[in-house]
């Protein structure tokens, strides 16, 4: 519930009925799985980077992020559980 919440604020009126729009998702760990799946019911979520092969303990360096310049927003999850 609480990652549909996510979606609901940012992607602008009703996103049950905008599935096209994009939400720009980093991926460092469970939580921010978990949330990147949950949109995936509501928009287009786009996965940024993703640290998973290493064991989520580092992150691709930004300018290797694959930023989509039209999502309406960017979710990282700073207090992950690994």
């Amino acid at each position: 519930m609480q990652f549909s919440a996510i979606c609901y604020n940012l992607l602008g009126q009703d996103p049950i009925h905008h599935p096209n729009a994009t939400g720009n998702y980093l991926t460092t760990g469970s939580w921010s799985a978990a949330a990147i799946k949950e949109a995936g019911k509501y928009c287009q979520p786009n996965e940024v980077a993703s640290n998973k092969e290493a064991k989520y303990a580092t992150l691709a360096d930004p300018s290797e992020w694959n930023i989509n310049k039209d999502a309406k927003y960017f979710h990282y999850c700073s207090n992950e559980t690994i």
